[in-house]
């Protein structure tokens, strides 16, 4: 193969990744863009979020893994 080849081959598989990321892109905007003017469902916003102390203080770098997972073990329902 000569040089002219391999930057040729590169090129094709460069475009390649590009239009699969596109289509990807494509694809997840046509099927979750109908969602956009659905409105917000509540069944259980209150226990999760509105009523959670931890969900309400926000992200914080302090977090440490062993809270995060004691939170977790003791969330309101036992839809987990």
């Amino acid at each position: 193969m000569t040089k002219t080849n391999v930057e040729k081959e590169t090129l094709l598989d460069v475009r390649l990744d590009i239009l699969a990321c596109l289509f990807l892109v494509v694809s997840t905007l046509a099927v979750y863009g109908q969602v956009r003017n659905y409105e917000f469902v509540n069944y259980d916003d209150t226990v999760y979020v509105i009523d959670n102390s931890f969900a309400r203080s926000g992200l914080t770098r302090t977090v440490s893994p062993g809270r995060l997972i004691s939170q977790i073990k003791k969330a309101p329902t036992g839809n987990h």
